[in-house]
């Protein structure tokens, strides 16, 4: 019995990134996985890992096809916030760089010690 090649939502990711960012940061973000897909894409090839890459492939597709759907209801939702909204919001405690580089490239081991 063969083992069955995991791999994970791809489309998934991509998907929760276009609910939490908008314009400029989403063409970003999206580039940026599309890139790494691209290169685990090449690792699997070189690995013979074909279904891994219809896994990704297939997510892709998926990714497409809701695209413009997903966009429409990040619309609706970010509408009936501002409508709602009581004050302005309140960006304290949250990081605006890659905690990933903080802490790997830059050896930032707590929180608190971040800068920026």
């Amino acid at each position: 019995m063969k083992a069955r090649v995991k791999c994970s939502s791809i489309s998934g990711t991509a998907f929760f990134a276009a609910q939490k960012r908008t314009g400029r940061k989403i063409t970003l973000a999206h580039s940026r996985r599309f890139l790494l897909d691209g290169l685990a894409g090449v690792r699997f090839a070189l690995k013979g890992q074909f279904r891994a890459i219809l896994a990704i492939v297939r997510a892709h597709g998926s990714f497409y096809k809701h695209f413009k759907k997903t966009l429409a209801k990040r619309k609706n939702i970010t509408q009936i916030i501002d409508k709602h909204k009581i004050k302005p919001e309140n960006r304290a405690g949250i990081y605006p760089g890659s905690i990933i580089v903080a802490h790997y490239l830059r050896r930032v081991k707590e929180f608190s010690k971040l800068t920026r």
